[in-house]
């Protein structure tokens, strides 16, 4: 029985990845899975992209953010998500050494965080 409930545990990951979402069980998130065009093309100045997170509507959800630092470092340090830029990704929240010019975003390749002005592109990927 335990195999039966791992087994669909498993395919329901794998469906998940293949219907544009990752179920992220460890933070109890639900991320927008983009092919690896998409993640390397979208890449936005911070305020657009937090307003393209906020004002998303996909697969019948209209609750998506821009994830927080911890939530991407830790989705990036357990490789959670699939097809990411190498490159760093916004967070929602705002430097706090700077905040009128700079937010935190954080390195796909290792969950580095770090400082971004706002003007510069940078990759975005949604949560809820």
């Amino acid at each position: 029985m335990k195999s039966l409930f791992i087994f669909l545990m498993l395919m329901g990951t794998l469906f998940a990845q293949d219907k544009g979402y990752i179920l992220d069980k460890t933070q109890h998130l639900m991320w927008q899975q983009c092919d690896k065009s998409d993640s390397l093309d979208r890449a936005y100045i911070f305020k657009s992209a937090q307003s393209y997170c906020d004002n998303l509507y996909y697969l019948g959800y209209d609750d998506w953010r821009l994830p927080t630092s911890k939530e991407l470092q830790t989705a990036f340090q357990n490789k959670t998500l699939k097809n990411l830029a190498f490159d760093g990704y916004w967070s929602s929240e705002k430097d706090p050494k700077d905040p009128q010019d700079n937010a935190l975003a954080v390195f796909s390749k290792n969950g580095h965080v770090y400082s971004q002005d706002f003007c510069e592109d940078t990759h975005i990927i949604c949560v809820r």
